[in-house]
């Protein structure tokens, strides 16, 4: 879609997840709803609507939300992580009206968290929303952690913590709010989700800054798992080589019927079938669908581990398969010439 309207008339026919009221979900989607009721109720565009009632009275100036990435500057245009590497990449367009289109500056974002520690007033004093509103935001239901685009983090011994992450493919970012020393941490970064990212790196060395503790050593969870990947990568290329090379002596074994051999080539179908899986997988565990070419920048050295594993598997299964066949036709071609001489 390219506008609210048509994004939410999209959903006609979709079904709910449950009944409303009954279970708590969290959905992208759910804040295009909510953005354009915001238009159907005020008779404003959604992006106008925040300008006057929300960006102008908290004089953040230099805010606004786009429809899609493409509207973001240079097209949301950013880096994504892998071995280690920072690799430049263009974002492909994706719609963020209502759920992720706010585009801001470190200023502004300074401006809206004194907001939030003031529960709706600018530094100045003008008010934005009422008190109970802001702090309504920040209340989850009973039983959970996450309220109206804030997460409170409550870990034993530690202060509370408020706060909420926000990724694109390549970039991401944190804002995060410490109630009990007043003090607001937003930090934005030009490196994506997943690979990349370290928005809440930053924020945590900072939260430990904030109350005076010496920050711990921190990277991105793939700086360790990528050479790992890689090394997997190069290993799977090396085993193939040589499956490739010997596909002839393996044929020639003494197979009994075509059983035998099919089930030793069974295994090669695995990997291919994990890439063709992978998104589906991928999405299960974080919740959300995607496809494999968003993967390539949500984590590009498992994309690659998980190609080359499967190009290798493949490549091992067609000479296996092909040189199976020469020997068979070979053999039958050979009792055959026996058959007629006798």
């Amino acid at each position: 879609p390219r506008t609210l309207k048509a994004a939410v008339a999209a959903l006609h026919g979709t079904r709910l997840a449950s009944d409303p009221g009954t279970a708590w979900h969290y959905h992208n989607t759910n804040y295009a709803v909510a953005a354009r009721l915001v238009e159907t109720a005020t008779g404003t565009p959604y992006a106008e609507h925040l300008r006057r009632s929300l960006f102008a009275p908290l004089g953040m100036t230099g805010t606004g939300t786009v429809d899609t990435t493409a509207d973001m500057p240079d097209g949301a245009r950013g880096y994504v992580r892998a071995y280690g590497r920072t690799i430049e990449r263009a974002h492909p367009r994706l719609f963020t009206a209502g759920g992720f289109g706010v585009v801001s500056t470190a200023e502004d974002l300074g401006k809206w968290l004194i907001a939030q520690h003031t529960e709706g007033t600018s530094a100045t004093g003008r008010r934005a929303a009422p008190a109970e509103a802001v702090r309504l935001t920040r209340t989850p239901p009973p039983g959970q952690t996450y309220a109206m685009g804030w997460n409170r983090r409550e870990e034993q011994g530690q202060p509370l913590r408020v706060e909420h992450t926000g990724s694109l493919f390549t970039h991401n970012s944190m804002a995060t709010l410490l109630p009990a020393s007043g003090v607001g941490i937003a930090v934005v970064t030009n490196t994506g989700m997943v690979s990349g990212d370290d928005a809440p790196l930053l924020v945590d060395g900072l939260v430990d800054l904030a109350e005076g503790r010496t920050p711990a050593d921190r990277a991105p969870f793939t700086d360790t798992a990528d050479p790992v990947l890689g090394l997997l990568s190069l290993l799977a290329l090396g085993l193939a080589v040589r499956g490739v090379l010997r596909a002839g002596r393996w044929a020639r074994r003494p197979w009994h019927g075509l059983p035998r051999p099919a089930a030793r080539l069974a295994p090669y179908l695995l990997p291919g079938l994990l890439l063709l899986g992978l998104a589906d997988l991928f999405g299960l565990l974080m919740g959300r669908a995607g496809t494999l070419a968003q993967i390539t920048y949500v984590w590009p050295a498992l994309f690659l581990w998980s190609a080359t594993t499967a190009l290798a598997a493949t490549a091992v299964l067609a000479a296996r398969g092909i040189a199976l066949f020469r020997v068979r036709r070979g053999r039958a071609a050979g009792d055959g010439t026996a058959a007629d001489g006798a």
